[in-house]
C-alpha cells in the first residue's frame, strides 16, 4: 500500500492491534484535490488487490471502502 501511495507523505506506523498507513495533507491549498487522489489511489490499490476491505480515517469520522465485487 506505501507503494501505491507513493505520490503522498505516507508513512507506516505500528500499532498494538496491528500496523496503519497516515498521510499527511498539504495545506498548500489542494486540499479537496488531494483528498480525491489519495482516494482514487486507494480504490485503485483495493481493486486490485481485491483481499478485503480497508479501513479509512478521514476528519475524525471513519469509513470503509470495499473492492468491487464482480
Amino acid at each position: 500500500m506505501l507503494a501505491a501511495l507513493s505520490e503522498f507523505r505516507a508513512e507506516l506506523l505500528e500499532s498494538g492491534e496491528g500496523y496503519e498507513i497516515v498521510v499527511t495533507l498539504g495545506k498548500d491549498g489542494r486540499g479537496d484535490d488531494e483528498i480525491v487522489a489519495l482516494l482514487n489511489a486507494l480504490e485503485q490499490y483495493i481493486a486490485a488487490r481485491a483481499s478485503g476491505p480497508a479501513l479509512i480515517e478521514l476528519g475524525g469520522r471513519s469509513y470503509v471502502m470495499r473492492p468491487e465485487e464482480g
